[in-house]
């Protein structure tokens, strides 16, 4: 009897191991990343965004791979509230290292809304140069004046790259609007 029972053991342990064995392995293999391959899937992506709604002549393009637009300038009048104690009315290009006052809507190219601060009563500030926002809103900053609003396209790597952030997928392209309210100097 404890023979048969070993026997009944042991071939029952062999079974086991067998279809376990053979099971396949759900676990998702991760593939690498690849950097110079995004970045000619992103160009794509932002020019047939552009080509499809007939904006591709009113962007202008970096070297980096942004494009961005200025659309005009605000009066001071669309302001909710003094954003800033100075009263700026100069028409230099922004640059590094001066406080400037914004506000901006965010979408992906979907047009789903991510993130935006055009309804707050103040606007953002921020100090370009210091990366403190993601790399494409720095450098689209300093293609803006006093007192404009435009468009930045960001390529996913001057945006949120590989990673998911809230409602941004991995490697997603993004828009923004974007509307200068004040630069202190």
């Amino acid at each position: 009897m404890n023979r048969t029972f070993l026997h009944c053991f042991f071939l029952l342990l062999s079974l086991s191991v067998l279809f376990f064995s053979c099971q396949t392995n759900n676990t998702v293999i991760p593939t690498v990343f690849d950097a110079a391959k995004q970045v000619k899937i992103d160009d794509s992506l932002l020019v047939d965004y552009l080509t499809r709604r007939g904006l591709k002549d009113s962007f202008s393009k970096t070297p980096s791979g942004l494009y961005y637009r200025i659309s005009k300038r605000v009066p001071d009048s669309l302001s909710v509230a003094p954003d800033s104690m100075i009263l700026n009315t100069d028409t230099a290009l922004i640059t590094n290292g001066v406080k400037v006052f914004f506000r901006y809507e965010g979408r992906l190219l979907n047009d789903t809304l991510f993130d935006e601060n055009i309804t707050k009563s103040l606007a953002l500030n921020f100090y370009p140069g210091f990366k403190t926002l993601i790399a494409g809103f720095e450098e689209g900053i300093l293609k803006f004046r006093n007192r404009e609003e435009g468009y930045l396209l960001l390529p996913s790597r001057l945006a949120y790259g590989n990673n998911v952030a809230g409602k941004i997928p991995r490697n997603s392209c993004v828009r923004f609007f974007i509307r200068i309210t004040n630069v202190e100097r």
